[in-house]
């Protein structure tokens, strides 16, 4: 989806953003792409000035990086290990904010 003024973003998307890897699986087995890249909001390019277009395994990726609770960090290490064995790939190194 995109709206005017606002993020990019798609099914598999939202539903990575929130660790609900059961409704990832299920997206996956039923064609969604798991190297759709969508905008992670409030980042941007210092060279083009747009939003930072990143895939789901950079989102996990960064989520796991940031200070979670325990359970969080399980449900996302589930999210992870599911993304990759579907082939997800990264296009962005998300470093986690200081």
């Amino acid at each position: 989806s995109t709206w005017k003024d606002g993020l990019r973003m798609h099914p598999l998307s939202w539903n990575t953003f929130y660790g609900r890897h059961e409704i990832i699986e299920l997206l996956l087995n039923y064609g969604a792409d798991i190297e759709a890249d969508f905008d992670l909001g409030g980042s941007v390019n210092e060279k083009t000035g747009e939003l930072e277009k990143v895939t789901v395994l950079d989102v996990v990726e960064k989520i796991l990086a940031s200070e979670v609770d325990d359970e969080q960090r399980m449900r996302f290490a589930v999210t992870r290990n599911l993304l990759m064995k579907h082939g997800a790939v990264r296009y962005a190194v998300v470093e986690p904010e200081l």
